[in-house]
């Protein structure tokens, strides 16, 4: 009896050992899947987070990366404007103290001061104004009637000669005679020094009688020779067009494989082998002007775009 007593304790006992352990057993089983179930809920809630912090700091970069470049860009669109007035007051600096010189002259012979019919007056005269103009290759005072006086900065030296049969240079004469300012003439081609002319024609009066036309000249060369220099000095390429399809200064002028005439006095863009200048004629902002146009544009010299 005893043994069948331990032994049915013993069975008892087992059967709550095994009890306790399924009961324990699918209580840890319980646990450990109720454990997983809310990750799904906290990795999405991590990822809305995580998107609602990028967006806005994605729409910050984004506007600083565009404010950054509309920056760089106006600070550019202000140099080049910068860049673009100083070189449009070097070339006025250039040519208007021709306009100035012969000014001057015309003065002097409203006033009585020089006659032009009195050659060696006016010879004296003409060195002395030549010498004041380094950029002008020739000066030249042609009467009503066609006669010229010429002297040439090279040699010094001068030359009379008549051209009252050359209808271009009366016709010229005529046009001057119903002007009382100076202006810029239209090119000419110099057959014998191969170049192409600037020329300010400046009407002389006296006494309210037309004394004929002094006629100072500037080289396409020259004047490209001082864009050269401005080019290094700035560090850029400037150039003066003519219209919107011809050069008229550029520093590398002389290498054009161009050969003017008197049909044809100045190369064309497409002539001048200049990739840029090539490249700016075939944009469709080619034919809007600058902000910056040169000051010559005002005086008929230059018409720039």
């Amino acid at each position: 009896v005893l043994i069948h007593l331990h032994l049915h304790s013993f069975e008892y006992a087992r059967m709550k050992l095994s009890s306790f352990a399924h009961i324990s057993t699918s209580s840890v089983e319980t646990r450990q899947t109720a454990s997983w179930m809310p990750r799904i809920p906290l990795a999405m809630g991590f990822v809305g987070i995580l998107f609602l912090v990028s967006v806005p700091m994605i729409i910050i970069l984004l506007l600083s990366f565009l404010t950054a470049r509309q920056n760089t860009l106006d600070m550019f669109d202000r140099q080049t404007g910068n860049v673009l007035s100083e070189v449009s007051l070097l070339i006025a600096g250039q040519l208007d103290p021709v306009a100035v010189q012969t000014g001057y002259t015309a003065d002097m012979v409203r006033s009585g001061e020089i006659d032009p019919s009195d050659a060696s007056a006016l010879t004296l005269h003409l060195t002395g104004a030549l010498s004041g103009m380094p950029q002008v290759g020739q000066l030249a005072f042609i009467d009503t009637h066609g006669g010229m006086l010429r002297i040439n900065r090279k040699n010094r030296r001068i030359k009379q000669s008549d051209w009252s049969d050359d209808a271009q240079t009366m016709e010229m004469i005529r046009d001057a005679g119903t002007r009382k300012e100076g202006y810029w003439g239209e090119f000419f081609f110099a057959e014998k020094s191969r170049t192409t002319l600037l020329n300010f024609r400046m009407p002389l009066w006296r006494d309210g009688k037309f004394q004929g036309v002094l006629i100072a000249v500037v080289s396409t060369g020259t004047l490209s020779a001082f864009i050269s220099r401005i080019s290094a000095r700035q560090n850029i390429n400037a150039f003066i067009l003519h219209g919107p399809d011809h050069v008229l200064a550029h520093p590398g002028m002389s290498r054009f494989k161009f050969v003017a005439s008197d049909t044809a006095p100045l190369p064309s863009i497409a002539q001048s082998g200049d990739p840029v200048l090539v490249a700016l004629m075939e944009s469709e902002e080619w034919r809007q002007p600058l902000n910056s146009a040169s000051a010559l544009a005002g005086q008929g010299i230059v018409h720039a775009n």
